[in-house]
């Protein structure tokens, strides 16, 4: 996809409004797609914040781990949605992982 069908895509998610289209293309000249296949882990609880996306296809559920116990899902985000954002934000480490529900592309 070209850096303005990107943008565009881009254009249309809430956390970008009122951003100027020469951002908006910058931004997605060098933004990577990825696919996840389902299951796979996007950012994993306790690593480094090195994660920020864009859901364009797809669901990615929130999960959170205590000791043994299996994760609990918190939340499930769809396209159109932003994860990651605390990255933005400054170091630190996930609180939570992110997996995908299904084929998810970012």
């Amino acid at each position: 996809m070209s850096s303005h069908g990107a943008a565009d895509q881009l254009r249309g998610i809430g956390f970008f409004e009122g951003l100027p289209d020469t951002l908006l293309w910058h931004l997605a000249r060098v933004g990577e797609s990825a696919t996840y296949p389902a299951d796979d882990l996007l950012f994993r609880q306790g690593e480094p914040r090195a994660f920020f996306t864009v859901i364009l296809a797809g669901n990615v559920a929130i999960e959170r781990a205590a000791g043994d116990a299996p994760p609990v899902r918190l939340a499930t985000f769809g396209a159109g949605s932003v994860l990651g954002e605390g990255v933005l934000l400054g170091e630190g480490i996930h609180g939570s992982s992110g997996r995908a529900t299904r084929e998810t592309r970012v």
